[in-house]
């Protein structure tokens, strides 16, 4: 433990050279990394690690959520519908297996597909056209487990009830709701609570404002007739 802190200092003093002056520690490496691409990016060349580019990317992938440089949901929902999809594929025998009850079809479709639709869905800011495609992609699955179409006219609340599956969106809601509770009832100092209150300094863009994870809850909050207190009961 002496070592590390006389390493520490002598780091933060600095060090002398053959002549005796004093000159400043060399930076460790990865500051070195973030300060080049740092100015890269203020002279408007592509930043360089190793002697390579380093490329840059409007969307990645953190934990399975996608995230994108123009914020919103919308190519999370995207990623979503299409693992849903795969999973749909996978139990394709048995979802569309005429001999199969749809009770039981219901049953694996909320085990096994569903999830894959509704992972990361906590945390999404959604608009109204994320939730119409949500929607429209849990019904297509729902009408081919029922072997109908569009074509037999069979209301979506009816194919619902078939298969005794509930509305997407309601679970969304339900999700959403869930995980603003489970922050909220966290102590103050919990980085969820910490970084709701963070004020950006600035002026916004002109045009009409982003919507917030914040503006969703209060939307689902009003929904249901729900306060922010009655989540600590």
């Amino acid at each position: 433990m002496c070592k590390d802190q006389g390493r520490t200092g002598r780091a933060r003093i600095g060090v002398k050279d053959k002549t005796g002056e004093e000159r400043a520690a060399p930076q460790p490496q990865e500051d070195r990394v973030h300060g080049s691409y740092r100015r890269a990016r203020e002279h408007g060349r592509t930043p360089e690690r190793g002697g390579q580019q380093v490329s840059q990317t409007s969307r990645f992938k953190y934990l399975g959520s996608v995230i994108a440089r123009e914020g919103g949901a919308e190519e999370d929902v995207k990623a979503r519908t299409a693992s849903g999809w795969l999973k749909w594929r996978a139990t394709f025998g048995v979802l569309c297996d005429p001999r199969m009850p749809r009770w039981l079809k219901g049953k694996v479709y909320c085990s096994v597909v569903r999830p894959a639709l509704l992972y990361g869905s906590e945390c999404w800011t959604t608009t109204k056209k994320d939730e119409q495609r949500m929607k429209t992609t849990e019904m297509r699955m729902l009408r081919w487990m029922c072997g109908l179409t569009r074509l037999d006219r069979v209301r979506n609340e009816v194919v619902r009830r078939m298969v005794g599956v509930a509305e997407i969106t309601g679970k969304m809601q339900e999700g959403r709701l869930r995980w603003f509770g489970h922050v909220t009832r966290r102590p103050e100092d919990y980085i969820g609570n910490i970084t709701q209150k963070i004020e950006v300094e600035g002026r916004r863009p002109r045009g009409w404002p982003k919507k917030r994870w914040s503006d969703t809850v209060a939307e689902v909050l009003r929904a249901v007739a729900a306060t922010p207190r009655d989540a600590h009961d």
